[in-house]
């Protein structure tokens, strides 16, 4: 639509020195009809444009395209078309997911789940773009959100980039600490990233949160000494009792 009104512009730009050339006589008939054909061609050839770019914009997206989509993105987007998203047709989400970080004794080992642990340090998500040449060398807005199982928000990030011709790979600046998170205790279960691109959703990708093995382990251990100290302590009692029966 900018497209249009753009043209719309220039070429009534043109009809009014056209018509100010004829109206003041600086042309003769010759000269008035050469001006009106050029003018009929200019607005020809903006209109076959217009139309050339809206029947483009049409066409379905190439087989080569449409094969490098990854399942994973596959099924974001159509998550995203079911909710009523009004997706882009000349950027495609060629990839959804999210990353984890895990401190081993061997260093720090990143990886693409879709099953992730709360012991793991973190996770951040990430998407592949590919983005058509009509829709590149302009600044936009990538929002990631997680949401858990309950449907509260536990993660948001928002970046601004510049749209690239060709593949991106956008990768979120921050991480949700995962490990050692108080306000993660209860939330594991099933998790959803939503992402969008300039207010519109892009994709939503479900993946799975697993409950902390350590936080357990360590709550086990803590049940356990507490059971022994009241079990000393309880001990301790009956035979101080038996004495004081003994003396008695």
């Amino acid at each position: 639509m900018a497209l249009k009104r753009r043209n719309l512009v220039w070429l009534s730009m043109m009809a009014g020195l056209v018509a100010i050339v004829i109206v003041s006589g600086a042309a003769n008939l010759n000269q008035a009809l050469a001006l009106i054909g050029l003018l009929a061609l200019a607005a020809v050839a903006t209109l076959t444009n217009v139309r050339s770019s809206a029947w483009r914009e049409r066409l379905p997206r190439s087989p080569l395209a449409h094969r490098r989509i990854s399942p994973r993105a596959q099924e974001a987007t159509e998550r995203a078309r079911r909710r009523g998203a009004a997706l882009y047709r000349d950027i495609t989400l060629l990839d959804i997911g999210v990353i984890t970080a895990h401190t081993r004794h061997d260093g720090l080992v990143m990886r693409r789940e879709r099953t992730i642990s709360l012991d793991d340090d973190g996770v951040r998500p990430y998407i592949v773009l590919q983005v058509d040449p009509l829709e590149a060398d302009r600044k936009s807005v990538i929002r990631f959100e997680m949401i858990d199982a309950d449907g509260e928000q536990r993660y948001v990030h928002e970046t601004e980039l510049l749209l690239r011709d060709g593949d991106m790979n956008i990768l979120a600046d921050h991480q949700l600490p995962l490990a050692d998170n108080d306000d993660l205790d209860n939330a594991a279960g099933n998790w959803d990233l939503r992402v969008y691109l300039d207010g519109t959703l892009l994709g939503i990708f479900d993946f799975v949160v697993t409950p902390s093995i350590e936080r357990r382990s360590r709550m086990l251990r803590g049940e356990r000494r507490r059971t022994t100290d009241e079990t000393t302590a309880s001990l301790g009692d009956l035979l101080r009792d038996q004495q004081r029966q003994r003396r008695n």
